[in-house]
């Protein structure tokens, strides 16, 4: 509770992810990634995943955001309407940052802190209560060629991944 808390958020389409972590410094460890909790909820509005956030406990430690980029753009059926970010900002009074992260990118960052080759030690923990979160890393797949091999494409499937990316977004920032 005496640690600023960061939320690192994925507004996908169908599943909205907010990750609340926190930076911890242990001593003889180093600098990891502690995700303390979990945000994971599907059709939802900005409002409502906003609200859901701003009852949990941890909400007065939170210090700022970082977002997908996209969330900053205007949706072109509705470009009066206000951004996700923007929806934050209202409703939150923060503005989230955010810069572009490419997928292959970003599934570097959290390969690496999974587990950081030079420690040898994984820079991101878990609580055992981000069950949604978790599982991700077993949803998450790459394509599969005819013959049931990995496909040679870099990108994998573009589902069950919005906790992963938004940790790929923060991990950049």
């Amino acid at each position: 509770p005496d640690r600023p808390v960061k939320l690192w958020i994925d507004p996908g389409f169908n599943y909205y992810a907010v990750v609340p972590v926190q930076i911890v410094d242990e001593p003889n460890l180093g600098p990891f990634i502690r995700v303390f909790d979990e945000i994971y909820m599907e059709a939802a509005s900005d409002q409502a995943v906003i609200q859901e956030a701003m009852h949990r406990l941890w909400w007065s430690g939170v210090r700022d955001a970082v977002i997908d980029q996209a969330a900053h753009q205007h949706r072109q059926e509705a470009p009066d309407r206000l951004s996700t970010a923007e929806h934050w900002l209202q409703w939150a009074r923060m503005m989230p940052r955010s810069q572009w992260v490419g997928i292959v990118d970003g599934i570097g960052r959290v390969r690496q802190a999974l587990l950081d080759k030079r420690s040898g030690r994984p820079r991101i923990m878990y609580d055992e209560s981000c069950t949604r979160f978790i599982e991700e890393y077993r949803l998450y797949k790459y394509r599969l060629d005819r013959d049931g091999g990995r496909s040679h494409s870099e990108l994998p499937i573009d589902k069950w991944n919005h906790h992963l990316k938004a940790l790929g977004y923060g991990l950049a920032d």
